[in-house]
């Protein structure tokens, strides 16, 4: 039997599921539930292999919350009443309501911005800011169990993905590694620095899901579990994005302490401890990639100190946000303007440093804020950004936990809230977070 058939059968089951109120007008069928699940299933496939893939499912989920699927009714299709007062009625509006804000914050600098075409692709962009939340609050909670098959689901598609990086690898070993001297990058599905998080994000919702031994699709699930977390790890040390390494020990060394702390496994400390410290000098002589990423590195480095930075990417990232601050400093209240700052960024290459042939945007997400939006922009970010993991209930799931931490590491050195499919991953899993937090609460208020 196949996953999804077994998805579909699961949920074709009596369960029942709990709604925020009694008197919900429209409520889900058994069908339209299947449907749903089905394509945040497709969905989260999307994520690495299509955006047309996104945006698609994206759109079918949001026609799932205008509608109602109903094979008791005289009409198939027949439309969500509740959809207009979903948000009034969710006790946990507010914490939906701070991801919808991110994308209020890229509306509303279409005022201050002079380029509309540019304003417009970042209005397009965030949607699934504005959307992913409705589209939640106009279903029930999702399950726990539903909720672990999605993480497995991403953890699998990057297993896959891993599988044809390291095949190639293997194949082009020479050719890769010259490659990565010249300061290039393996082929990976996505940018390579964008897998190498999905890479690290993958291994710690692994992690958490073996350690916390719940059931998903079969009971001999764990140790196949295991074999992926090593494979996936030892794939993100060949594919050597220093990035994805970052958060992977930056976010997942700190979680695993925390946890074997509280279980009291002193032993296991030290051996996690031992390995995060040993793990780097080991690739460094067992993998040539690895090998050849930190004498390129090294070698970055060393140009930007001689003043040679122009098309080096390290030097490149750190012009960038100089140029950052310096138009931040300009506008340091209301900023530029999202739909103008790539002409500026440009005018201030052009004009400063005429020899670099990448005339990129800061290359920091806070960095950018400051200099689109503005301090006051950049602190409504931070709020809204922060805000879900305000409650007691987000820090019971270390998946949430553990990509908002990736995420604001990320942002550091990239600009990941900027681009399709890390918006699309945060708005997701945020959104798919709160409101399992949400079933959870509705089982303790039944119980």
């Amino acid at each position: 039997m196949s996953i999804w058939q077994s998805i579909l059968n699961l949920y074709n089951s009596n369960t029942c599921i709990t709604t925020f109120t009694a008197d919900m007008i429209s409520l889900p069928t058994p069908s339209h539930r299947n449907a749903y699940y089905l394509i945040l299933h497709l969905l989260v496939i999307s994520i690495l292999f299509s955006k047309a893939g996104i945006s698609i499912c994206i759109g079918l989920l949001l026609c799932l919350s205008l509608f109602r699927i109903s094979r008791a009714d005289s009409w198939w299709l027949h439309p969500n009443r509740a959809f207009l007062s979903a948000f009034r009625m969710n006790p946990h509006k507010w914490l939906y309501l701070s991801l919808m804000l991110l994308y209020g914050l890229t509306l509303l600098s279409g005022a201050n911005s002079e380029n509309t075409a540019d304003w417009l692709h970042f209005v397009k962009i965030k949607a699934p800011y504005l959307l992913l939340p409705i589209i939640c609050l106009n279903h029930p909670p999702i399950e726990r169990k539903m909720y672990r098959s999605l993480l497995l689901t991403l953890i699998l598609c990057v297993l896959i993905s891993s599988v044809g990086v390291m095949s190639y690898y293997a194949i082009h070993m020479l050719e890769s590694n010259e490659q990565i001297s010249s300061g290039k990058s393996l082929d990976t599905p996505l940018t390579h620095v964008k897998f190498s998080v999905l890479l690290a994000m993958s291994i710690i919702s692994a992690s958490a899901l073996a350690l916390q031994n719940k059931l998903i699709w079969s009971r001999h699930w764990r140790l196949p579990l295991y074999i992926i977390i090593g494979f996936l790890f030892v794939t993100i040390h060949v594919l050597s994005a220093r990035t994805g390494l970052l958060t992977l020990y930056a976010v997942g060394g700190p979680m695993l302490l925390v946890y074997f702390w509280k279980q009291k496994r002193y032993r296991l400390i030290a051996l996690v401890s031992l390995m995060a410290l040993s793990a780097p000098f080991i690739a460094y002589h067992t993998i040539p990639s690895f090998y050849h990423k930190y004498h390129y590195m090294k070698h970055d480095l060393q140009m930007m100190k001689e003043g040679k930075a122009d098309n080096y990417s390290d030097g490149e990232r750190l012009r960038s946000i100089s140029i950052g601050l310096t138009l931040w400093k300009e506008n340091p209240l209301l900023g530029t303007g999202i739909g103008d700052l790539r002409d500026r960024c440009e005018q201030e290459y052009t004009e400063h440093y005429p020899l670099s042939t990448k005339k990129i945007m800061p290359h920091n997400q806070y960095v950018m804020y400051l200099a689109a939006y503005g301090l006051l922009g950049l602190v409504l970010f931070l709020l809204c950004f922060a805000y879900p993991i305000t409650r007691s209930a987000s820090w019971q799931n270390p998946h949430l936990i553990g990509l908002f931490f990736i995420l604001l590491i990320y942002g550091l050195v990239e600009k990941p809230l900027d681009e399709y499919v890390f918006i699309t991953v945060h708005a997701l899993w945020f959104s798919l977070g709160i409101s399992v937090a949400d079933s959870q609460d509705e089982s303790l208020a039944h119980s």
